[in-house]
Parts: C-alpha cells; sequence; structure tokens
C-alpha cells in the first residue's frame, strides 16, 4: 500500500457538481490526529526539520517554512521516544484506515475542486500530508504489496 500526495489527475467525474455538492470539510474534521505526547513529538521533529528554513526566513516566509518533503518525517520513527512509538502506532494505523476509505474521493476533490480545496482549512491540509507521510512511512517499513492508495493534495 502505497499513499501518495500528489493529485493524479482523476477529474473525471463532473467538477461543477461535484465541487457543489459534495461537503469537502468533512475530509478535515474527521481526519485523526495526533494527541499528547504524540502530538508533541510530532512538532518537535517538525520544528527540527525546518530549523534551517526559518533561520533565514523573514516576515511572512518564517511561516512559509514547513515540511514540504513528506521524505523529512521518514525519520520520525528513529528520532522518537521509545515511549512514544506504541501511541504513535496508534495513530497511523487510524490515519492508515481513513486513507484507505476516503483516498479516492480526496484525490478526485483536491483536482477538481481546487480553488475551494486550497481555501478550506489549510492547516487541516498541512496536517493530512503530515498524516499521508507518516502512513507511507508504515507502508514503506511493513513492505506491503498492496495496491497504491492515493490521496492527491494540491
Amino acid at each position: 500500500m502505497h499513499f501518495n500526495i500528489l493529485a493524479t489527475g482523476l477529474a473525471a467525474l463532473t467538477a461543477g457538481t461535484q465541487c457543489v455538492t459534495e461537503n469537502i470539510t468533512q475530509y478535515f474534521v474527521n481526519l485523526p490526529a495526533p494527541t499528547g505526547n504524540v502530538l508533541s513529538a510530532i512538532g518537535s521533529y517538525g520544528k527540527e526539520v525546518v530549523e534551517e528554513c526559518r533561520a533565514t526566513a523573514t516576515g511572512h516566509d518564517y511561516v512559509l517554512c514547513t515540511v514540504s518533503d513528506p521524505k523529512d518525517w521518514c525519520g520520525f520513527t528513529t528520532a522518537a521516544r521509545p515511549d512514544i512509538l506504541s501511541s504513535y502506532s496508534t495513530y497511523v494505523s487510524e490515519v492508515v484506515s481513513y486513507g484507505t476509505s476516503k483516498s479516492s474521493t480526496i484525490s478526485i476533490l483536491s483536482t477538481s475542486c481546487p480553488v475551494t480545496w486550497i481555501y478550506i482549512y489549510p492547516r487541516e491540509r498541512e496536517w493530512l500530508k503530515i498524516a499521508t507521510a507518516h502512513a507511507n512511512q508504515r507502508s514503506q517499513q511493513s513492505n506491503q504489496s498492496n495496491p497504491s492508495l492515493i490521496i492527491g493534495l494540491n
């Protein structure tokens, strides 16, 4: 199983109707989120990854320093304290389950409704990217051979 952050052009739906009738916010409100020590550890790790960018950024550019490459999250499991990994594993399992059930629709909506997709919940959209990166890492570590699971995120 592989989670892909890039949209794949599955915009075969009639975009106008789908964009108006689909409740896009549901894909962000119900997104599994890390809590407690896992949330704190992910936040700390993310800050370390963007430290170089923030060291030279000024003004609005400082806010734009994010972990944009999903591969940057790969080191989290080795950087995290061992006592966090069990809770982290539970979180990633929830993300994989969520991605399995929603990925096709998310991919289509992010491609077919780009304006709506970009402006709704930018913070949550970033969490969706982070969650997808962690799910990818889990998939690669377990060497699953299931078909690709695509989550489109523009």
